[in-house]
C-alpha cells in the first residue's frame, strides 16, 4: 500500500472546459469500490458492464487512486462470446448507461454539455505490453431501454459520440487522466434521453486470445461524468442565465460549498465571484 501514485492530466486533443455552473453527477460507482461487473449488455442503468472486468485493490504495484479498489481490464469479449475467439475485437469496454432526465431542460435548450473522465495506468510491461486506452460517450434517442439491446454485443445505433484515446507512459506510479467533452446543441442531439459512458483498453501493440488474460495488467480508476451548460453562468441548469443562477450561486458561495468554485482553483473565493459575475453579464 506503499507505493507512491501521482496523477498527470493529459489533454489528448479534447477540449478543456475551465469554468462551469453547477453540475449533475450520476454516475454509480465511480471507483469501482462495489457492485459487480457484469460480463453482458444489460438494459439497465448505473451498472457496469458489457465486456466484464474485476474491482480489486493494490495490483501488480499499481494502487487505485481514490478508494480501495480500482477496474482491472480482463478481456475484449462479453460472456456470451467466450466460445468463439475470433468474435472478440481489440476493445475492452466497460460501459454504464446513464439516464439524462434530470437534465432535461437544459438539453431541450440546446445548451448540454457532457465532460467525462477518468484516469488510466498500467505497469510498464515489455514490447508486447498495449499502451492505448480510450473514453467514449454516446448519446441515443430513445423513450426506454427496453428494446435497446438488440443482440450478445449489439446495442441500437447512438444520435452522438464523443471519444478520446490516451497514449500511456510505462510509469506504474504515474496515473493519467484524459477527457471528452460532447455538446449536444444539434436538434437531433438535444432530444437524447440517456448516454452510455465506457472505459477502454486497446491492443493496439499485441493480439491476445487468452480469455481473462488479454491484457498484462492495465487499470481504471476515478471515472467522471458531468452534465455542464455551455453558457457559465448558467448555475441552475435550465438552459437560460437568469436571477435564479445569480441567487443559487450567492448561496452556494455564502456557504463556501465546492459547487462556488467557479474557476475551478480549488478554493472558493472573490476570484470565483467575480469570475461568476463576469460571466452573468454576458449572459449565454
Amino acid at each position: 500500500m506503499g507505493t507512491p501514485k501521482s496523477l498527470g492530466f493529459v489533454a489528448a486533443g479534447c477540449l478543456l472546459v475551465l469554468m462551469s455552473g453547477a453540475h449533475a453527477q450520476q454516475l454509480v460507482d465511480p471507483g469501482f469500490e462495489s457492485g459487480p461487473i457484469l460480463s453482458e449488455i444489460v438494459e439497465e442503468f448505473g451498472v457496469w458492464s458489457v465486456d466484464g472486468g474485476t474491482a480489486v485493490g493494490p495490483t501488480l504495484g499499481i494502487t487505485p487512486l481514490e478508494g480501495v479498489k480500482m477496474l482491472k481490464f480482463q478481456e475484449t469479449a462479453p460472456f456470451c462470446q467466450r466460445t468463439d475467439p475470433w468474435a472478440w475485437g481489440e476493445l475492452a469496454c466497460i460501459g454504464q448507461l446513464i439516464d439524462l432526465a434530470p437534465v432535461r431542460d437544459l438539453l431541450d435548450s440546446g445548451n448540454a454539455r457532457l465532460v467525462v473522465s477518468a484516469a488510466f495506468n498500467r505497469i510498464a510491461g515489455d514490447a508486447h505490453t498495449d499502451t492505448e486506452f480510450l473514453i467514449t460517450v454516446r448519446a441515443f434517442d430513445r423513450p426506454t431501454l427496453e428494446g435497446f439491446r438488440t443482440w450478445c454485443l449489439n446495442y441500437r445505433y447512438w444520435d452522438a459520440e464523443g471519444q478520446v484515446s490516451l497514449m500511456s507512459d510505462d510509469s506504474p506510479e504515474t496515473w493519467e487522466r484524459a477527457e471528452v467533452v460532447l455538446d449536444l446543441d444539434l436538434p437531433w442531439q438535444s432530444d437524447s434521453t440517456f448516454v452510455y459512458v465506457f472505459v477502454r483498453a486497446k491492443e493496439n501493440v499485441h493480439r491476445d486470445y487468452v480469455y481473462g488474460e488479454e491484457f498484462d495488467g492495465h487499470f481504471a480508476d476515478d471515472v467522471r461524468f458531468e452534465v455542464r451548460s455551455v453558457c457559465p453562468a448558467d448555475f441552475s441548469l435550465d438552459g437560460d442565465v437568469d436571477g435564479d443562477d445569480y441567487d443559487l450561486f450567492a448561496a452556494k458561495f455564502d456557504e463556501a460549498d465546492e459547487a462556488a468554485d467557479f474557476n475551478s482553483d480549488g478554493y472558493v473565493n472573490g476570484n470565483d465571484y467575480d469570475e461568476f459575475a463576469d460571466h452573468f453579464d454576458v449572459g449565454c
